[in-house]
């Protein structure tokens, strides 16, 4: 994701981030399967307070093609810039 200033406002353009919201993460072998398991150290709640399982949605949502060596994101982003300061 990339963030730009625009018009004095910092926006958020790019695709959303997924959802991750535990820390770091604990792990130990079950003595007789000698399965791994994984938990969580930490949980976050956002300033707001709010704990829903979202990740960071942008203002504009643009999605990148990761076939091409062009960055579609960055690429839109400047135009717009370019359109708004005329």
């Amino acid at each position: 994701m990339h963030v730009f200033i625009i018009s004095g406002f910092g926006e958020l353009i790019g695709e959303p981030t997924t959802p991750v919201l535990y820390g770091n993460a604990r792990q130990f072998k079950l003595p007789n399967t000698q399965l791994t398991v994984t938990y969580p150290e930490g949980y976050f709640v956002r300033p707001s307070g709010d704990t829903s399982l979202n990740g960071t949605i942008p203002d504009l949502i643009i999605s990148d093609d990761l076939n091409s060596e062009k960055d579609k994101i960055l690429d839109y982003t400047i135009n717009l810039i370019k359109k708004q300061s005329n």
